[in-house]
């Protein structure tokens, strides 16, 4: 219970406060994707998409914009995290880079089609390199710390 607690958290932190301190073009970094990501890693499938549905649907309800795509795609990298989580040594520094750069611009990808077949209009933001190097950077401050737990 303590980490839906938690997960809610970092939810509201990341819409009310994140945006303001670490916004740039109106890209903010997406730490439950993050969250999800790591917790798929050390969790089984049922317990990571149980969590994966729980923060998708808390962003969406709690979502500004009107994109209601966050459900479809924390349980999308939640699945793809869990069926490539034990194909790979995850320890080595090069495939944690590869891993959180594919997972994403798996999520910015996934996001921008579903808003294409919303809108009819495909779009990949102008800055999603500054994204995805703000998750990276994100993931290893959050993975070296949990690693230590």
């Amino acid at each position: 219970m303590r980490i839906y607690f938690f997960a809610f958290s970092v939810l509201l932190f990341q819409i009310a406060v994140f945006p303001k301190l670490l916004s740039f073009q109106s890209m903010t970094p997406d730490f439950l994707t993050i969250f999800i990501i790591l917790f798929t890693l050390k969790n089984e499938l049922f317990r990571s998409l149980k969590m994966a549905s729980f923060i998708g649907i808390l962003q969406d309800l709690l979502s500004p914009s009107g994109m209601l795509f966050n459900t479809a795609t924390k349980i999308s990298v939640s699945t793809v995290t869990y069926i490539l989580k034990d194909k790979f040594y995850y320890s080595n520094i090069f495939m944690k880079s590869f891993f959180i750069i594919f997972f994403t611009f798996f999520d910015i990808f996934l996001k921008s089609l579903l808003l294409y077949f919303k809108t009819g209009i495909f779009e990949l933001p102008p800055f999603s390199i500054f994204y995805i190097l703000i998750n990276l950077i994100i993931f290893y401050t959050a993975a070296s710390k949990y690693e230590y737990r």
